[in-house]
C-alpha cells in the first residue's frame, strides 16, 4: 500500500499482472495492491473477504473518504493501469474501463481495520519488490520457455508418427 502519491508512484513500476489495484474513487487515497494466488484466483472470482479488507484499508487511508459514509472503491488488474507522461505522480487512468470494478463501502468497519492493522507485516522495500518482480518475470518466462519446448516437442513425436504411418501405407 502506498501511503501518499509518492509511494503510489513507486508501487506502480513493481506491480505484475497477478497484482489487482484498489482505490477511491475520484478521490486522493492509497494504491491498495493485493496480489492473487494465479493457480487459485484471478480478477473475476476475488474472494469477498479480500475485497472487504482491501477496500475498507483503501478508504481508511484516504483523508477525505475515512470521514465519509457510501464510499465508492474502485478496483482493477495492475496491468489495465495506464500512466499518462505528464500525469501527477501516482496519478493514473485506465486502459479499459470495463475491466474496472466499483464497490461501495457504506462504513468504516473498525474490527477490520484493526484486524489489518494488528496482523500487517512490514512491506517490502521498493528494492525488494522490485527484485521480487524481476524473479517472478524470470520464473514466469522459464515457464514459457518450458511450454514452447514441450509444444515443439509434441509437434516433432507427431510428423515422425505421421511420418511411419505413411512409410508403413506405402509398402
Amino acid at each position: 500500500m502506498g501511503k501518499d502519491k509518492y509511494e503510489n508512484e513507486k508501487l506502480l513500476s513493481v506491480g505484475t499482472d497477478q497484482d489487482v489495484w484498489f482505490h477511491v474513487d475520484n478521490v486522493s487515497s492509497a494504491h491498495v495492491y493485493v496480489r492473487l494466488d494465479k493457480d487459485n484466483y484471478n480478477f473475476d472470482n476475488i474472494p469477498e473477504d479480500v475485497i472487504i479488507d482491501c477496500t475498507q484499508l483503501t478508504k481508511e487511508n484516504s483523508i477525505k473518504a475515512r470521514k465519509l459514509d457510501n464510499v465508492p472503491i474502485v478496483y482493477t488488474p495492475w496491468s489495465n493501469l495506464k500512466k499518462e507522461p505528464n500525469s501527477e505522480p501516482g496519478q493514473v487512468t485506465f486502459k479499459d474501463m470495463k475491466l474496472v470494478k466499483k464497490i461501495r463501502v457504506q462504513t468504516k468497519v473498525p474490527a477490520v481495520i484493526n484486524r489489518l492493522y494488528k496482523t500487517r507485516i512490514e512491506k517490502p522495500t521498493i528494492d525488494e519488490l522490485k527484485k521480487m518482480k524481476f524473479e517472478r518475470l524470470k520464473f514466469m518466462n522459464m515457464e514459457e520457455k518450458k511450454k514452447k519446448e514441450e509444444h515443439r516437442i509434441k509437434q516433432m513425436a507427431e510428423k515422425e508418427a505421421n511420418r511411419k504411418k505413411k512409410e508403413l501405407l506405402n509398402y
